[in-house]
């Protein structure tokens, strides 16, 4: 029988949770088995962050010759990492350098090439399927022992949300985590709470299904409603502050609280870069492009913010926040170098999921190495097949191939396109199921019942 009263609890909160956190708690085991905290952050820049501005920048002589915008005017920096590999960087992103330490970045990275929307992309990294499906924090938290999920903030408009499946999230702003523990409190001072607890019991305990689909459903939603007790007191132990303002610091703390309270053991933040008029990524129009070096700039103190932070909290005695997390910052993809048929000083840019950069770092990540290129380097470099296959017109950079053996990108130029060649997504996701040692059964594939994309081990602890 419950004897927590939750009624009031269960108002404020069923608008929040999706309603199969039932079957999520039904199925849940609260046994620790791991002594060492291990958790996942994922923080994702939607609208399409042009990589070069950030670290996959190109000499200005391609503007030059008409072939890329760049509203910045400054040659670009020579980045090397501790393996040797280098890359070029702008200015915009000097406020990442001190967390380059902890932070390795992968450029080159090849999205899904056949599709050109936001939501199909952020789902292909989400999901590894363009139309959507179960999310890889519902496959990691499945494996793992917490109440939830997902402990989520994502302001604003999100274009995939609709195509990224995970149940048993719930919105970890502070606003909705204050809210809820009030909440959580006001309801223990309801005692007729108490008899709602075990009518609900009762008449779900007389409701008897012999087999079958009903049965199991039925079974699963009893047990959820049997654990809800201890999710009720886990949310109304959270304190996160609410300050009235939203800003990353706070956001990344409160999401925290959910780590630390053994609630979840993924997080993931959006930033509102998509249709918002100060940050946004999104920029086919030519104002909004000229725009960017501002916005990335902003965007990467940001998340400079956010790392610092998690480098300087102590989630234990003997660790930080950082230590404890597997982080990746991206987007869904890069940006077309110009738009067709427009002066170079004046025009926007479009989709290009034919490369990306990520930034991993935290638990189980080497930090400070550069893996993987992207071609048109220069203005007179001849393109591959594959390239022109993918890109007629030569409006975008591409990601180089790559090999996963020696973790170094190839010059070899492929006379069509293979996406096994090049360093994928994919990978990225198998890299991070690696570092929690999950099931292999779980790994995004090459294709259908295919084998599983390599994973990234020379960026690996």
């Amino acid at each position: 029988m419950i004897s927590l009263p939750r009624r009031t609890f269960l108002k404020a909160s069923l608008g929040t949770v999706s309603f199969p956190l039932f079957s999520e708690l039904a199925a849940a085991d609260h046994t620790q088995t791991e002594l060492s905290p291990h958790f996942l952050m994922i923080f994702m820049t939607p609208g399409g962050m042009d990589a070069t501005y950030t670290f996959d920048a190109r000499p200005l002589e391609l503007t030059t010759a008409s072939l890329l915008q760049n509203y910045l005017g400054v040659e670009p920096a020579l980045f090397t990492g501790s393996n040797g590999q280098n890359c070029l960087m702008t200015s915009c992103v000097q406020s990442l350098l001190p967390h380059l330490d902890r932070f390795s970045v992968l450029n080159g990275v090849v999205m899904d090439p056949s599709a050109n929307s936001h939501g199909e992309n952020q789902a292909f990294l989400l999901t590894g399927d363009v139309f959507g499906g179960t999310s890889l924090f519902q496959q990691l938290s499945e494996q793992t022992h917490q109440l939830m999920n997902l402990a989520k903030i994502t302001p604003g408009y999100f274009e995939g949300e609709s195509r990224i499946h995970t149940k048993a999230a719930i919105d970890a702003s502070p606003k909705a985590v204050k809210m809820l523990a009030e909440q959580y409190q006001l309801a223990l001072r309801t005692q007729e709470d108490i008899e709602l607890n075990n009518d609900i019991n009762h008449l779900m305990g007389l409701r008897r299904f012999p087999s079958g689909g009903f049965k199991a459903a039925h079974d699963l939603l009893l047990q959820g409603f049997g654990k809800i007790p201890l999710l009720t007191e886990k949310l109304g132990s959270l304190t996160p502050e609410d300050s009235g303002e939203s800003n990353v610091v706070g956001d990344v703390a409160a999401i925290y609280q959910f780590f630390k309270g053994g609630l979840a053991t993924c997080g993931f933040y959006k930033f509102d870069t998509d249709l918002s008029e100060d940050l946004n990524l999104d920029v086919h129009d030519p104002g909004s492009a000229k725009k960017m070096p501002q916005v990335a700039k902003k965007v990467a103190e940001e998340i400079a913010a956010a790392i610092e932070y998690m480098k300087t909290t102590a989630f234990d005695e003997q660790n930080s926040l950082l230590d404890v997390t597997t982080v990746l910052i991206g987007s869904e993809f890069s940006r077309t170098m110009r738009q067709m048929n427009v002066a170079i000083d004046n025009t926007g840019t479009d989709h290009n999921p034919l490369t990306n950069t990520f930034l991993m770092g935290g638990k189980g990540i080497k930090g400070g190495l550069v893996l993987g290129e992207s071609d048109f380097a220069s203005s007179t470099e001849a393109l591959s097949g594959a390239h022109l296959q993918l890109d007629k017109n030569k409006m975008s950079i591409m990601g180089r191939p790559f090999d996963y053996t020696t973790g170094r990108s190839s010059q070899k130029k492929p006379p069509e396109y293979l996406r096994t060649d090049y360093l994928s997504s994919q990978s990225v996701v198998n890299s991070i199921f690696e570092v929690f040692h999950v099931k292999k059964s779980i790994y995004r594939l090459t294709e259908r019942n295919g084998s599983a994309w390599p994973v990234i081990r020379h960026v690996l602890n």
